[in-house]
């Protein structure tokens, strides 16, 4: 995806919340939000969210884990114009 190049007060706008919001997703402050509510703030920026399970690997202690995977898209920080 090419960048949008969207002004943090226009990626409010199309996202439906205060910029200071944006402001916070383009620092990586992701408390507030649900996983929920990211996928959906990326799908509105024209971002594919896919999840994949894959193939369990041996037993581990502290369960399974979490990992993000970017193929080809380039971040949230560089949707938005400064």
């Amino acid at each position: 995806m090419t960048s949008r190049s969207l002004t943090q007060v226009e990626a409010a706008a199309l996202l439906g919340v205060s910029q200071a919001d944006v402001s916070n997703l383009v620092r990586g402050r992701l408390r507030r939000f649900s996983t929920d509510r990211l996928f959906r703030f990326l799908n509105a920026l024209g971002q594919d969210v896919e999840i994949r399970m894959l193939e369990p690997g041996p037993p581990a202690e502290s369960g399974g884990r979490l990992r993000i995977v970017n193929e080809g898209s380039r971040g949230m920080s560089k949707l938005f114009r400064r």
